[in-house]
């Protein structure tokens, strides 16, 4: 056999073989899928347990992390309130011994 008649054999072979090939490895999963069907067992339950287990999980942490943004929210306000006081001394009056004595009446 010549080099070019051996190649044109094999490309010929594979090109024969390749479907059945593809057929196996792309259907597998869906023939699997049927024959768990009839046998009547659940694919995923053990997964779906987990994933439920997961997402409980998350929703506490995300119930946490709304917990701690409001408690940061209501400091970070009180924060601002406190610098605005101490910015602003002279909008009100003063108290204590830095207050103007207040004029006596007769």
């Amino acid at each position: 056999m010549e080099p070019t008649a051996a190649i044109v054999a094999i490309s010929i072979i594979g090109l024969l073989i390749l479907p059945f090939v593809l057929a196996v490895f792309l259907a597998r999963p869906l023939v699997l899928s049927l024959a768990d069907l009839i046998s009547g067992k659940r694919t995923g339950q053990a997964e779906l347990k987990d994933m439920k287990i997961k997402i409980q999980h998350l929703e506490l942490e995300v119930n946490d992390l709304r917990a701690k943004f409001n408690t940061l929210e209501d400091s970070h306000e009180f924060s601002l309130k406190l610098l605005e006081d101490i910015q602003k001394p002279a909008d009100r009056p003063a108290i204590g011994k830095d207050a103007p004595e207040a004029p006596k009446s007769p």
